[in-house]
């Protein structure tokens, strides 16, 4: 069988519990970072993760050396303009590219033959815009399909740090500081 290879952009806050998945034994997620990569590569290595640096000018010859020349048959894309054009070139033929946020941006300038060359299918998805039947459908399915993994602990969250609620502005603080992996929770009590 050939092997499933996903690439998640902007992968820091999303890449743990996508690893911690009963993936098929030979899928690879490639998780592209943009900070903290060490911490990752050391954390997750042997859960079916290979990281990048998006930043770094290897990109694609490193996503292309995971892939063993193949490319990525799933893109989930959360950071947009900067890099669909080089999320769409690391792409396997009939592969799909699912937009659901633009970080860097709404715009992006690509050559619309590589769509053509290599089959690839290209969507996005938000939430905001749905109505109120759509997003409790939504619901549904999470709570049949992914609430029972977070009970069974075979997923859950990245907890960057806690804080208490009378910290909250340094929580801010901490956020705004552009390098957080994972969430930020405030206790109540």
């Amino acid at each position: 069988a050939v092997a499933t290879h996903a690439l998640v952009a902007a992968a820091a806050k999303r890449v743990r519990p996508l690893a911690r998945q009963d993936h098929h034994a030979d899928a690879v997620v490639v998780a592209a970072v943009g900070h903290g990569l060490d911490h990752f590569r050391h954390r997750e290595r042997r859960k079916g993760v290979a990281f990048v640096r998006p930043v770094d000018g290897d990109f694609a010859d490193a996503v292309m050396a995971i892939t063993k020349g193949r490319g990525v048959d799933v893109v989930l894309d959360m950071l947009g303009g900067a890099t669909l054009a080089a999320n769409l070139g690391v792409m396997a033929a009939g592969g799909r590219h699912v937009s659901i946020a633009s970080l860097t941006g709404r715009m992006a300038e690509i050559d619309i033959r590589t769509i053509m060359l290599k089959n690839l299918t290209v969507t996005g998805s938000t939430l905001r815009p749905q109505s109120v039947a759509v997003k409790a459908a939504i619901a549904k399915k999470l709570r049949a399909k992914i609430w029972p993994l977070l009970e069974r602990g075979k997923i859950r969250p990245l907890i960057a740090k806690t804080f208490d609620l009378k910290q909250a502005q340094a929580a801010h603080q901490y956020l705004e500081n552009g390098k957080v992996t994972g969430k930020l929770v405030l206790k109540i009590r």
